[in-house]
């Protein structure tokens, strides 16, 4: 990705080129997401690596395209045996096989989680039809939430111009009990989304 394809003031990235023409898009960025791209240009900047228009958003130390069959080993292989390391020290089990497909189906499920819409998920992850999504929603729909589970996910999947509070449900009290009902709020760039599944 060249580092004109990252529009941080949007919070939005495209992606130029794929296999089918539904892959070639532009990309929200959650606001965690942006947070961490504003953090990576500025190191960068501060290391005094290229970040020229033309420059690749991730490269090299001479600022040239990263290698994407030794992506799997280089970077997201780094990045799980770091995280396990530190799950082992908190006494957590260690992360199962992570692949580039696994990302993106985790991607997808935490999306549906929170509640976005499966066209919108679909066009997010270039997939020509949201079958895919659908697949996604149906195994969150057989998973229960607690309401710090919502609340995590939110804050992963949330966008600048949502709340910090996670907005699934809210309570209404009747006397001494308190029920959970669906609260639809306007998604990124306006759109509506379902509230998230049960």
């Amino acid at each position: 990705m060249r580092c004109q394809q990252v529009d941080l003031a949007r919070a939005r990235f495209k992606i130029p080129d794929a296999k089918t023409a539904k892959g070639i898009r532009e990309v929200e960025m959650t606001l965690g997401l942006r947070d961490e791209l504003v953090r990576h240009r500025a190191q960068r900047v501060r290391d005094q690596f290229p970040m020229g228009p033309t420059d690749h958003f991730f490269g090299t130390i001479t600022g040239g395209r990263r290698d994407p069959d030794r992506f799997r080993d280089r970077v997201l292989g780094r990045a799980v045996k770091r995280a396990n390391e530190k799950r082992v020290k908190q006494g957590l089990a260690v992360l199962p096989k992570i692949t580039p497909h696994s990302l993106r189906r985790t991607w997808a499920m935490l999306a549906a989680q929170a509640g976005r819409d499966p066209h919108w998920i679909s066009d997010q992850i270039g997939h020509t039809s949201a079958s895919f999504t659908l697949q996604v929603y149906q195994q969150t729909r057989n998973r229960r939430l607690s309401d710090t589970e919502r609340q995590a996910i939110w804050e992963l999947m949330r966008f600048a111009d949502e709340p910090a509070d996670c907005p699934f449900t809210r309570q209404i009290t009747r006397g001494a009990d308190a029920t959970a009902a669906p609260l639809g709020l306007p998604g990124p760039g306006g759109a509506e989304y379902a509230a998230a599944p049960e």
